[in-house]
């Protein structure tokens, strides 16, 4: 796939745009969830390009979109088996029901500014690596992917630094 007309233009993302919606909103059933995905989508097959060097046809992006609205589908799943919504939103109108004292709100800036002195003294990889898990909510193998990374280094990565997170935390309390 060398030749010149295999590689996605951003007019031929833009002709093959609604075709990639469809088989995301398929998957996922909902409309904002397949745009986004879309656009997530072509944003990874941009980065694998200009990493790899080499072409990809349509074919690869299609599979992306896929592959990420599949992720999404079981993440809704696993999400609904965990919480229940209801629940949840009875707990979130609880919460803005509740005025927060002046000493909470210092202790929260508190824990976060140690949190963030604990992150900043991991190696970078590590602390990348934490941050796209637990914050942003990166699979392993999009850890990997970004990262440049096997998917067992990305694992150790992500279980090393949480580990190491938990007990820094263990010591600031004591």
């Amino acid at each position: 796939m060398s030749n010149a007309s295999s590689k996605i233009t951003a007019s031929q993302y833009m002709e093959h745009r609604s075709e990639l919606e469809r088989v995301a909103r398929k998957i996922v059933g909902c409309p904002q969830q397949a745009e986004d995905i879309v656009q997530e989508a072509f944003y990874k097959y941009s980065v694998a390009l200009s990493k790899n060097h080499e072409e990809k046809n349509i074919g690869y992006l299609f599979q992306i979109v896929k592959n990420l609205s599949i992720d999404l589908l079981r993440r809704s799943i696993t999400e609904d088996k965990i919480f229940d919504h209801q629940k949840s939103d009875d707990l979130a109108n609880e919460f803005t029901n509740v005025s927060v004292s002046a000493d909470q709100l210092a202790t929260q800036k508190l824990q976060n500014k140690r949190i963030i002195t604990i992150l900043e003294n991991f190696p970078k990889e590590m602390r990348v690596a934490v941050i796209m898990h637990l914050i942003e909510g990166y699979n392993l193998r999009e850890i990997a992917e970004e990262l440049d990374v096997s998917l067992g280094k990305a694992h150790s990565l992500v279980k090393e630094g949480t580990l190491r997170c938990r007990e820094e935390m263990k010591t600031l309390i004591l």
